[in-house]
């Protein structure tokens, strides 16, 4: 008789826990880029606030790559994202990239994914964006 792997024995548990009902997620923000071309060294500086404590953390991507991802973890259920801004090394600054500074978020996640080429003029890339609860 053979033992089951450790992946398998986790994914059980997970999918355990998923059936019925119970959830430790907590929310999350996904970034992914399909990137044709990346000009002038782009970073992406993100500033979060926990509404529950006040807590501010910024988070400072490198877009490096055609294809990256990235995962931001808000500390709370509820947050609010309260800069977007994407810097290249030409000292050009867009702000709210892909429109995601908005009112409070309540127990969601996001996913965002940066296609085209990236430049500092915000019409050569699209933001593609999708939600759901967390709950």
């Amino acid at each position: 008789m053979t033992s089951p792997r450790r992946g398998h024995l986790m994914f059980t548990a997970l999918s355990g826990l998923l059936i019925m009902g119970i959830t430790t997620a907590r929310p999350l923000i996904q970034i992914e880029g399909q990137l044709k071309e990346i000009k002038a060294n782009p970073s992406w500086f993100i500033l979060l606030r926990n509404v529950d404590t006040g807590s501010i953390v910024p988070w400072m991507l490198d877009l490096q790559g055609p294809f990256v991802h990235w995962s931001v973890f808000p500390e709370g259920h509820d947050y609010q994202i309260i800069a977007s801004e994407m810097r290249f090394n030409d000292n050009t600054v867009l702000h709210n990239v892909c429109d995601i500074e908005d009112g409070i978020v309540s127990g969601r996640s996001l996913q965002i994914t940066l296609k085209g080429q990236l430049t500092p003029t915000s019409d050569t890339f699209d933001c593609r964006k999708m939600s759901w609860s967390d709950s």
